[in-house]
């Protein structure tokens, strides 16, 4: 019973999945996942290419990347070295609102799929130097269960654009769709990651001198070497009541006691018996001390690490802030007491680490909830979602983005801000507007910093040419200067004709027109046909009718000439034993 339930339950999801809208413009459109499984980024790049002009989508298949191994702290024992990679963390929901989805038509769909962009559905990361943007599609009813709803629009999340940003901002801007979050795809709260990645995880060097200050407990393994007038030699370990034992001398408390401060007792003791020696005192193994980092960590707990260690060091370790977590008022707490408040972005951005003390047995890290945000995006140096300390400006935060990049453009910046339930835009202007007014962000705000109008004029050539592709649009640019400068027609171009695609613009939205043209009159010296192409057109050279639809085949035994021969379509058997040379005198021609 138990196994039909569960094979009649997956069969039901199958037909879920199958039917649902996404799939169902999988399947319109002849669109799959983009593949995912461990390749080169070499290999990528070359799917890529496969995928922008080719457009055959049937045979990639989509694989799920294995998972980071989640790993739980069970004990305080347990050491820096053995700990796995912190799990990937889901985003946040600051994160999850500011990559906004974009609405199509199925008109400006199609029209897409002409273009270096392609559409794909699965939640994999876009391939470096690309983004995705997500999209909804908006049609009319089509189905009897969408019409009884009595709607005159349907809204399809259909998956991704992925492309360049610079090509996807051109193309919506050619058909006239309003995008201006594609500017903040991709932004993520700064410095969390630094946590997150596998080859940041911080492990001290347990070999470096522990300093002056290093404070002595039980555990902790001191190296005595003297030699004058005596010599001799010691290791010895501070026990649990703080102290060490040496012959003669006798038992010393040192627990409490800095390196430096210690070594200044030893002397001193020394002296009492004996003279003229010289002494050399060094730390042997270290001890483990526990700490307790608690609140909104990724992962808190109690921990035991090296004596060395110090706040930051320790908060590698619990994967740091969870996205819940403050990264600007990480407190320390010794004794009762809160010792210390550290901000995180004094290290992250300049270096700071003054204030990264060494931790001391029974410390408490505690991380509260994260402070007030604002997003910038767009032409900085660092766009993402940042904490809000205190009192900041748009010009304050630019700075802590790192300032704006080479292409930034300073005539258009825009605010908006969560009022009424709703996101409205509050302020838009050039920067010297905003840097006067000296504008206050509120948490939840987003600056978008827009980018210099990269004004690109192109046309697009595919088919049977020699060099397929994008090229530069210039007034007064011909089919045929086109055509020469891609390097001629392939040899099975069809010259009777060719498609030209022209995109209007218009009120109601894009609209394509296709034009034949008489590509042998247009390529003729003196023909005088001459057809100026405009921005944006999409030329299409087909290919000869069925050029390829011959068949080599081979013959052998009995015939005169055996070998192989190239046969046209409905060619008989008769013809081909015929321009073989027919039978020999040996051949059973009823055995063949």
């Amino acid at each position: 019973m138990k196994k039909t339930f569960k094979f009649t339950l997956s069969l039901l999801i199958i037909l879920f999945i199958s039917f649902s809208p996404a799939s169902t413009y999988a399947q319109k459109f002849n669109l799959v996942p983009i593949s995912s499984n461990n390749e080169s980024m070499k290999d990528m790049k070359q799917q890529l290419q496969f995928f922008r002009f080719n457009r055959n989508y049937d045979n990639i298949l989509s694989k799920e990347q294995p998972q980071p191994t989640e790993q739980r702290l069970q004990s305080e024992t347990r050491s820096i070295q053995s700990q796995l990679p912190p799990p990937k963390e889901s985003l946040s929901e600051f994160e999850q609102y500011i990559s906004e989805t974009i609405d199509i038509t199925e008109e400006e769909f199609k029209i897409l799929q002409k273009y270096k962009i392609f559409f794909v559905q699965t939640i994999q990361p876009a391939p470096y130097g690309m983004i995705k943007v997500p999209v909804r599609i908006t049609r009319k009813p089509e189905f009897e269960k969408e019409r009884m709803q009595q709607k005159d629009e349907i809204l399809v999340n259909a998956g991704f654009l992925v492309g360049v940003e610079e090509e996807i901002s051109t193309a919506f801007k050619i058909m006239g769709i309003k995008s201006p979050l594609t500017v903040t795809t991709g932004i993520r709260q700064f410095g969390y990651d630094l946590f997150r990645d596998p080859s940041s995880l911080f492990r001290p060097d347990i070999n470096v001198p522990v300093g002056p200050g290093y404070v002595l407990g039980p555990g902790d393994e001191v190296r005595i070497t003297v030699w004058g007038k005596i010599e001799g030699s010691w290791n010895v370990t501070v026990n649990r009541d703080g102290s060490i034992s040496l012959p003669k001398i006798g038992v010393i408390g040192v627990s409490g006691l800095t390196f430096q401060e210690f070594k200044n007792i030893l002397n001193k003791e020394f002296l009492k018996y004996y003279t003229g020696f010289e002494m050399n005192v060094s730390m042997g193994a270290l001890r483990s001390i526990s700490v307790y980092i608690v609140g909104n960590a990724l992962k808190p707990g109690a921990y035991t690490i090296s004596s060395l260690s110090t706040l930051v060091s320790a908060l590698f370790k619990a994967g740091g802030p969870g996205k819940n977590g403050t990264m600007r008022d990480i407190q320390l707490k010794r004794n009762g007491q809160t010792i210390m408040h550290f901000d995180m972005y004094d290290f992250l951005l300049t270096g700071d680490k003054s204030k990264d003390i060494r931790l001391m047995p029974e410390d408490v890290i505690f991380i509260p909830p994260v402070g007030h945000q604002a997003a910038i995006a767009g032409s900085v140096i660092n766009p993402a979602i940042y904490e809000l300390k205190e009192e900041t400006s748009v010009s304050k935060l630019i700075e802590i983005a790192g300032g704006l990049s080479d292409i930034a453009f300073k005539g258009r910046i825009q605010i908006t801000r969560i009022i009424d339930k709703s996101r409205q835009t509050v302020f838009e202007s050039n920067l010297d507007k905003i840097k006067d007014k000296d504008i206050i962000l509120q948490s939840g705000d987003i600056v978008k910093v827009f980018q210099v109008v990269q004004d690109k004029k192109v046309v697009w050539l595919t088919g049977a040419v020699n060099k397929a592709g994008e090229y530069g649009f210039s007034k007064g640019l011909t089919v045929k200067d086109l055509i020469t400068m891609a390097g001629g027609l392939k040899f099975y171009a069809y010259t009777k004709e060719a498609e030209l695609t022209r995109i209007h613009i218009s009120n109601e939205g894009p609209k394509t027109e296709k034009i034949i043209i008489a590509l042998d009159k247009v390529l003729e010296e003196s023909s005088g046909s001459t057809i100026l192409l405009k921005e944006n057109d999409y030329l299409f050279i087909r290919t000869i009718p069925n050029w390829k639809f011959y068949q080599i085949v081979f013959i052998d035994g009995e015939v005169n000439f055996p070998g192989a021969y190239i046969i046209k379509k409905g060619e008989k058997l008769s013809s081909l034993i015929e321009r073989a040379g027919g039978y020999t005198d040996k051949a059973y021609i009823r055995g063949a």
